[in-house]
């Protein structure tokens, strides 16, 4: 399942582009290879003039396993025992991934993208959970 921007979100990243392109130019736009993600980062690239857009399944939202393209409350009714408690080490059935291996590969990418780019200024075009977990490593109190 790897569904378009609709009318809405890409209303919202055109948004977003116009208020990013009003800030310093950055180097690259990095995105997951999703849909929805690279062509809000498309969206994005061209209205700040960057030609450098890499486009990376490292930044794809969480691998839900059996319970991919699920809605979230029909994912817990069908496994309760998944979302009853919190857990960052529990994995999905079907080859999910659990919160830790996320925030393993995204972070690990993130990072190489920083050493990459030392000193300059990026974009990062990512989903829920792993943008969550990238602000998490960024501020553990958060």
């Amino acid at each position: 399942m790897d569904p378009e921007l609709n009318d809405t979100g890409r209303r919202q990243a055109l948004v977003v582009a116009r208020r990013l392109s009003r800030e310093a130019k950055p180097a690259a736009v990095y995105s997951s290879d999703l849909k929805r993600a690279a062509e809000t980062a498309q969206t994005i690239a061209t209205a700040c003039g960057v030609s450098s857009l890499v486009l990376d399944p490292a930044l794809r939202e969480r691998h839900m396993g059996d319970l991919h393209g699920l809605a979230f409350d029909d994912a817990v009714r069908r496994n309760p025992e998944i979302f009853s408690s919190y857990s960052r080490t529990q994995e999905i059935p079907g080859g999910g991934e659990s919160l830790d291996q996320l925030s393993k590969r995204c972070v690990s990418y993130l990072n190489t993208v920083a050493e990459k780019h030392k000193g300059e200024r990026v974009i990062v075009v990512t989903h829920g959970a792993s943008t969550e977990e990238l602000c998490i490593h960024a501020d553990p109190t958060s």
